[in-house]
């Protein structure tokens, strides 16, 4: 699974993770993924992560892709192609629009788990990816800043790790797999935000107030 959280530059969001971190006087990173349970105050910061995301201007968006369909899911192409389609037409509540490219992006990857060889070959890729589907001859693609960040240093890469969890449980739960309580918890504490929503499997922006689109992807043939 690829996520990510898309924001404008007037999103306030860092501000407001910031501001549950104060509250809660919690320094800590969270690792939502890595953890089957959650010390009380790790509970209240994430539900205040998840309660923050709400209120923002910013939007999430996930690609769920099978493995078992992916036979060069490993490789920086396939990797690039996945990470390139969240960026296509991105939609932004605040300005109630879905843009058709992407003008003077600032894109923040996760970098755990990579080499610096691993970033340079995927940042290469993506690239390539992004020129593909935006550089026109009359439609100019303007140069991305691309950055490797320690999950640890920002809050939203934190929330989307704690996003990519929550989509996941939904799926399990699809599947009829036993999910850990704590996390089942922080699944039905977003979920309730969203009436139209009975999971958030396949969950469309225009189901869940246009904060949450999850997109089953399958590799063409």
């Amino acid at each position: 699974m690829w996520g990510a959280i898309l924001q404008p530059v007037t999103s306030d969001l860092a501000a407001k993770l910031g501001a549950v971190r104060f509250k809660h006087r919690f320094v800590h990173a969270i690792h939502f993924s890595r953890k089957s349970n959650f010390t009380d105050n790790e509970s209240k910061v994430i539900k205040g992560f998840l309660d923050a995301f709400i209120e923002s201007e910013a939007s999430y968006r996930s690609i769920v892709a099978d493995p078992a369909k992916w036979s060069k899911l490993s490789d920086w192409s396939s990797k690039a192609r996945l990470a390139g389609t969240l960026f296509t037409y991105p939609w932004m509540p605040a300005e109630n629009q879905l843009f058709q490219k992407l003008s003077r992006a600032r894109i923040i990857f996760d970098r755990n788990s990579m080499t610096l060889i691993q970033m340079a070959q995927f940042k290469e890729s993506l690239n390539r990816t992004l020129k593909k589907k935006y550089d026109t001859p009359t439609q100019r693609l303007q140069k991305s800043s691309m950055v490797f960040a320690d999950t640890r240093i920002f809050d939203e890469l934190q929330l989307v790790d704690i996003l990519n969890g929550i989509i996941r449980v939904s799926y399990l739960k699809e599947k009829g797999v036993s999910v850990p309580r704590a996390k089942l918890e922080m699944h039905d504490h977003l979920l309730h935000n969203f009436p139209q929503l009975k999971s958030f499997v396949k969950a469309s922006r225009f189901r869940s107030r246009q904060k949450i689109n999850v997109w089953e992807h399958e590799p063409k043939l």
